[in-house]
């Protein structure tokens, strides 16, 4: 599990120095608001393949294969008690997966925006 984010965060960390720029301040420069949008709406596929690597992981750890035995000395509690040990990591990395599509979407939503502003204010211009 902690290779797995380990290698989560390496190929996060680019988009997420993405998403930290503010590119209000760029929304005059309509060119350098498409490659910012591009290069974040570029990221979208691999952040939806680790949310899915997420999702797999989660249900799988809550498969009958990790369940314990029913026996002597396993109470119902003890059985809970290792599910919720073997998914709350892929839990955690599921709902930061699904953080950073809803970051990507609305940083090129945003992008929309400021595109479509400077095209107005151009075009009202004329």
């Amino acid at each position: 599990m902690a290779l797995f984010e380990k290698a989560l965060d390496k190929r996060v960390e680019p988009i997420e120095k993405l998403l930290q720029i503010d590119v209000r301040a760029q929304s005059d420069n309509e060119v350098s608001v498409e490659d910012h949008m591009t290069a974040v709406e570029s990221k979208r596929q691999s952040a939806v393949r680790y949310h899915a690597l997420a999702a797999c992981f989660l249900e799988h750890a809550k498969s009958p294969y990790f369940r314990l035995k029913k026996g002597n000395g396993v109470s119902e509690d003890d059985r809970r008690s290792k599910e919720k040990m073997l998914v709350a990591p892929f839990e955690g990395l599921s709902v930061r997966t699904e953080g950073l599509i809803k970051s990507i979407d609305s940083r090129t939503n945003l992008c929309k925006v400021l595109l479509r502003l400077v095209d107005e204010r151009v075009n009202g211009q004329r």
